[in-house]
């Protein structure tokens, strides 16, 4: 796995750590933006080192480990909800249409945060990190 893809993967599972980790998820979330703003190239730690250091909080919860090896198996690097939701859409009727894909919003102040939006009557979350609304990515 790439460097760039272990941020990608970090990005996008913090906005799933509630559902993964319950009361136990700001801790880690809070562990992960650190890292991943950091190696963003303020400070300089971009690279190796910011990525070995992701992956070892990320393998750290056993439920957060799942998670992202479940998103490695995807080529598109989606989340299993994601999946799961695109798989068992219903079958449409014969003729003119298209599948609608869920939309992939991103932090606008730094890529470390991702979420899938997968109903419109959801409302755009906020970045936890930098407190603005996510845009479409």
């Amino acid at each position: 796995m790439t460097d760039d893809e272990v941020r990608r993967v970090t990005a996008l599972v913090r906005s799933y750590l509630p559902e993964l980790l319950g009361p136990k998820a700001e801790r880690l979330d809070r562990e992960l933006a650190l890292v991943l703003n950091d190696s963003s190239g303020v400070n300089g730690s971009r690279g190796p080192d910011a990525a070995d250091a992701l992956m070892s909080l990320l393998i750290g919860e056993s439920a957060v480990h799942r998670w992202v090896a479940a998103v490695l198996e995807s080529p598109e690097l989606l989340p299993p909800q994601v999946r799961r939701a695109r798989d068992r859409q219903y079958q449409e009727l014969p003729g003119a249409g298209e599948q609608v894909p869920s939309e992939r919003f991103r932090c606008p102040a730094g890529d470390d945060y991702e979420w899938y939006r997968m109903s419109l009557a959801q409302p755009v979350k906020e970045c936890p990190t930098h407190h603005v609304l996510l845009i479409p990515a």
